[in-house]
């Protein structure tokens, strides 16, 4: 006998057609899981690259504040140091310039307490009289109403 025609001693699932289409299929199916692996591994990177340049921002941040509040102290100190050391020579350079010197002997007044009596409450002390610039003016206040 002769042999069969091969294409009788194959199912038809297992053509020659059926099985390029099967292996054609699955390559397609293996790069399209690739290409979305690919992407997937893409996004993550530049979700990762982003994170670290914000973490990488906020520490420079916390860096730079840090050192402006070390400025700002060291100003301060500086300011201080400026207004107890270097005002007083350009003060004194001054005054020598306007002719006024230290004094060469310094003279002490210690006052005594009162007495008793001057610590009188002051509903019991008559009325001060008027200064002479006021007991003038109210003479004049007096000759422009008329009155002798």
């Amino acid at each position: 006998m002769d042999r069969p025609i091969g294409i009788i001693n194959r199912p038809l699932w297992r053509s020659a057609p059926a099985l390029e289409t099967a292996s054609s299929v699955r390559w397609q199916t293996w790069i399209g899981l690739l290409v979305a692996l690919f992407l997937l591994a893409l996004v993550g990177w530049l979700h990762l690259e982003q994170k670290a340049t914000i973490t990488a921002a906020r520490a420079e941040i916390r860096a730079l504040e840090q050192r402006q509040i070390e400025l700002e102290r060291e100003t301060r100190e500086l300011q201080a140091l400026l207004a107890t050391q270097g005002a007083i020579e350009p003060m004194m350079r001054r005054a020598e310039a306007l002719g006024l010197r230290p004094p060469e002997r310094i003279v002490t007044l210690s006052v005594s307490p009162l007495p008793a009596a001057a610590t009188a409450p002051a509903s019991q002390t008559q009325p001060a009289a008027a200064p002479p610039a006021l007991a003038w003016m109210s003479r004049v206040q007096d000759w422009l109403r008329g009155s002798p």
